[in-house]
């Protein structure tokens, strides 16, 4: 495909305050050759070498922003989201957009576990606080972020969210 497009995205976003000032995901957005498309994901190259895509990004469809038809959450996931309450205890299971490079495309999105309190839930996200996540899919099991940073809060867009576990009532 030698078609250039501007994507509109959003990721789960990680804070060091103390305080959270934001609770709101931010559109992101990348400009790079579409490399391919499936049911469940979107390939751009932001460079290129020798026609291979060198680096760039495995967007979810759940993190594309488009004008309409958004990709809406399950009735499994929305009937888990009504239970939760601030300060319980919690496990979540959501996709995360992998950024790549070296030639070396991902055969698929990341699939990552965060535990952590609920701080709140808001209409778009989940936000956890003193969370711990870890990658557990396609590739080894690792922390996330592989850098150790002290994360107070972390949002989650619901639209990632595959399942949740609630372990305090």
């Amino acid at each position: 495909m030698d078609q250039v497009i501007i994507t509109r995205h959003i990721d789960a976003f990680y804070s060091e305050e103390k305080k959270l000032s934001s609770n709101k995901h931010i559109t992101h957005y990348s400009l790079g050759k579409l490399v391919s498309t499936s049911r469940d994901f979107i390939v751009v190259a932001f460079v290129e070498k020798n026609n291979i895509p060198w680096r760039g990004l495995l967007l979810p469809r759940e993190a594309i922003v488009l004008k309409k038809n958004r990709v809406p959450e399950s009735t499994r996931i929305k009937n888990k989201i009504k239970k939760i309450k601030k300060n319980i205890s919690i496990g979540i299971f959501w996709k995360d957009l992998v950024y790549f490079e070296n030639g070396v495309v991902p055969p698929s999105y990341s699939l990552m576990y965060t535990e952590g309190k609920v701080h709140s839930v808001t209409d778009k996200a989940i936000i956890i606080k003193n969370s711990q996540t870890i990658r557990v899919a396609p590739k080894k099991v690792t922390n996330h972020p592989k850098k150790k940073i002290d994360i107070s809060f972390l949002i989650i867009p619901r639209c990632f969210i595959t399942d949740i576990e609630i372990y305090g009532k």
